[in-house]
């Protein structure tokens, strides 16, 4: 008993300061009694039953399969960029919409041919402020690869990119030009021939909307694929 703190209490060897002889009915002190508290060790909301919710997401840690990333709770706590009702941790196409049962893809075709235009469905992006290209993005750069692939007619093609206009006009110039050639690196190791593919940079001088709002510089940070042979 000397060494005793509470000679008059049992401690409850929970594992929380058990060597000071003194029961802990509220470990993390949270105000919840442990016996109640759904995360003794971690405090929380009454709300959450003493459970703590890291990214303020409205769905605690214990039940949220992305504790560091804001999400819908019906989607247990994940974030689902696309929209698609797949969260992005289970999405193999994050930023392109498509059903559960393709892993979150698009059914149809990612890049097509129109006349002299390849079109892609998605976008390519990258590391702000880099030429890196976005894995997610990758993607869609197979599909062009392998369309490429499928018409050997198409002798050069011609991958322009373009900027919002953040920064400066010369290093805007400077970074479009400089992620048009990732691209076609990338389609390079892809197996496409180098001579089939050409870039260029356009910087944020061809806007195709408002640079005024965040959609609207997003729609302008884009690459473009001309068939010019």
């Amino acid at each position: 008993d000397e060494k005793d703190r509470c000679p008059d209490q049992p401690e409850d060897h929970d594992g929380f300061e058990d060597s000071d002889g003194c029961p802990d009915p509220d470990n993390d002190g949270d105000g919840i009694p442990d016996e109640k508290d759904r995360c003794p060790d971690h405090a929380g909301p009454k709300r959450f039953e003493g459970c703590p919710d890291r990214d303020s997401d409205g769905t605690p840690d214990d039940r949220d399969r992305c504790v560091d990333q804001a999400g819908p709770p019906d989607l247990e706590g994940c974030p689902d960029s696309d929209g698609d009702e797949v969260p992005d941790l289970d999405d193999d196409c994050p930023t392109l919409p498509g059903p559960a049962d393709e892993e979150g893809c698009p059914g149809k075709p990612l890049a097509t041919l129109d006349k002299n235009k390849l079109v892609i469905k998605g976008a390519i992006t990258f590391d702000t402020g880099k030429a890196t290209i976005k894995k997610e993005s990758f993607i869609v750069l197979d599909a062009i690869a392998e369309l490429l692939g499928a018409h050997p007619e198409i002798k050069r093609l011609l991958v322009v990119g373009h900027t919002d206009d953040v920064g400066s006009a010369a290093l805007n110039l400077d970074l479009s030009r400089r992620r048009a050639r990732s691209v076609v690196q990338y389609l390079v190791g892809k197996a496409i021939e180098p001579g089939r593919l050409r870039s260029e940079g356009f910087g944020e001088s061809r806007p195709v909307a408002p640079n005024t709002t965040p959609l609207g510089r997003a729609r302008n940070r884009r690459v473009e694929f001309t068939v010019v042979e």
